[in-house]
């Protein structure tokens, strides 16, 4: 697993987070830039899974 670097001369990294709903094309919901992948993972994604749960209590369907 690795992010994706931008430019040679430093060690940041982008990290995105990828949706796809309704068989659509993945689309990206949150994006992390650091030097490694964000650690821990599970305090990154909390946020995000948060406001998905929101979306799905609204009636949005998510997998």
């Amino acid at each position: 697993l690795t992010g994706l670097r931008i430019f040679k001369s430093t060690k940041h990294q982008f990290w995105l987070i990828l949706v796809c709903c309704n068989g659509c094309q993945p689309f990206v919901v949150a994006l992390y830039y650091g030097e490694q992948k964000p650690s821990p993972v599970e305090e990154f994604m909390l946020e995000i899974l948060e406001k998905l749960q929101t979306l799905e209590s609204r009636g949005i369907e998510l997998e």
